[in-house]
């Protein structure tokens, strides 16, 4: 058997041969970490961009109706972030964002609905 032990005795408690999980789980835990961590980050982005690119739309609609500006009175600016939501259909294909409009008479809600065209 020339010093060679079999692997099961690698297992034994007998104080040398013991391999520790504990390095294993904890690149387990880190790994699984990190990839939370980056899909989280990937899906805000996505979130992000269609929130600017709504509120973008819905502000030139604003800027086009008369009433509105009528309404809420001149100049106007949009409410902090904090005040702004985001929402997708189950399916992701529509999106929702509401945002404030701040003018100087009064501050109004606005929403808008965008709908994702495929390869979009």
């Amino acid at each position: 058997a020339h010093g060679v032990q079999p692997l099961a005795s690698r297992w034994a408690c007998d104080g040398e041969a013991v391999m520790s999980w504990k390095p294993v789980a904890h690149r387990a835990a880190a790994g699984a970490i990190l990839g939370v961590a980056l899909y989280m980050g990937a899906d805000s982005v996505g979130e992000l961009t269609t929130f600017v690119l709504l509120r973008r739309q819905a502000l030139a609609l604003a800027e086009d109706n008369e009433a509105l500006k009528k309404q809420i009175g001149e100049p106007y600016t949009t409410g902090p972030w904090y005040n702004a939501r985001i929402g997708f259909s189950r399916g992701a294909n529509i999106a929702m964002c509401s945002f404030q409009l701040q003018g100087t008479q009064q501050i109004t809600d606005v929403t808008v609905r965008g709908i994702r065209t495929p390869g979009g």
